[in-house]
């Protein structure tokens, strides 16, 4: 399943605290929503959110950084890898996990570059 997550373009905007990705498939304009009806072509996308947040210790001045997902709509990267190998119900917890770990991994290292500059 990893290898058609492979094939989304994954764009990241980072505005103040708050880190969105955009899953967006090679094939479509990643302008349109997710499963949007374009000239009979169903393009497939979705957003992952995630907020930064710093925490400092009570007995220790040390700062704890984190991030937190506040925001997920993947239905159309989930419809997608229905449509190309026939998910069961029981696949929709692994594709979710897949998602959100994905995009975790991707927002960490977003949140951590930013921290070295």
């Amino acid at each position: 399943m990893k290898e058609l997550l492979d094939e989304f373009i994954c764009t990241v905007v980072r505005e103040n605290r708050t880190i969105t990705l955009t899953y967006c498939h090679k094939d479509t304009d990643p302008t349109f929503s997710h499963l949007s009806e374009v000239g009979g072509l169903k393009s497939h996308s979705g957003t992952c959110i995630y907020e930064t947040h710093s925490m400092k210790g009570t007995s220790k001045p040390i700062v704890q950084n984190f991030i937190v997902m506040v925001s997920c709509d993947m239905g159309g990267v989930i419809e997608y890898i229905h449509q190309k190998i026939g998910l069961t119900e029981e696949d929709f917890n692994d594709v979710n996990e897949l998602i959100r770990n994905h995009s975790r991994i991707i927002a960490e290292q977003v949140d951590q570059d930013l921290d070295l500059l």
